[in-house]
């Protein structure tokens, strides 16, 4: 899998030092991405629907997310 780093980013694989991704090795950083695959989402898509059971996590490597949960 590959990925492209944000255009700001200033430490190591070219992820912002402060994030998560940022903070893992080189060697890490490749075992994680390759365990996924890439999805692209256009806007307003529900990407995780509240009170569902589905056993995976999803990373957002570019763009923005809004969250919504009811209470």
């Amino acid at each position: 899998m590959t990925y492209a780093p944000p255009h700001d980013a200033d430490h190591g694989a070219g992820w912002p030092r402060g994030s998560f991704l940022g903070r893992l090795s080189d060697t890490a950083l490749e075992d994680l991405l390759a365990l996924g695959r890439p999805r692209d989402f256009r806007a307003k898509d529900l990407l995780i629907r509240q009170g569902n059971t589905d056993r995976h996590t999803l990373l957002l490597l570019s763009g923005l997310a809004k969250v919504t949960a009811t209470a």
